[in-house]
């Protein structure tokens, strides 16, 4: 199985022991789990078996952040107006044509089969529509 499904499993399990109707979650799989072996103890209790598979999920699913990267002090470089107005304006119908003009014509740029040359062929009458 995949490892995201997996952990979405563990976390599920995790978040369902701390939530769940107990006497259900005793019966279906407590019961079931007569004894686990733990830092060299072994558990027999169904609290105990509860408290250690709760904290072995709990550590596992534990965020380390001391090696993570912080942006508190970082400078970050700002777009100008002109920069800002470039980017945000709308491209011309030349810009847009040119760029259709560029792609290869046996291309597609959507799975419905339509490709560049069809573009190309029927522009006149599509323009509009880009």
């Amino acid at each position: 199985m995949p490892k995201a499904y997996m952990i979405l499993v563990r976390m599920s399990f995790l978040i369902y022991l701390i939530h769940a109707d107990t006497t259900f979650f005793d019966r279906c799989l407590f019961k079931e789990i007569a004894c686990i072996e733990a830092n060299g103890r072994k558990l027999t209790e169904v609290q105990e078996i509860k408290q250690e598979i709760f904290d072995h999920f709990n550590n596992l699913f534990k965020e380390d952040n001391t090696n993570r990267p912080s942006s508190q002090h970082a400078e970050f470089k700002c777009l100008g107006a002109e920069e800002y107005m470039r980017l945000t304006a709308e491209f011309s119908d030349e810009e847009i044509k040119e760029a259709v003009w560029d792609c290869e014509s046996s291309k597609s740029p959507r799975p419905d089969g339509i490709n560049f040359g069809f573009l190309k062929e029927f522009w006149g009458v599509i323009k509009d529509d880009f």
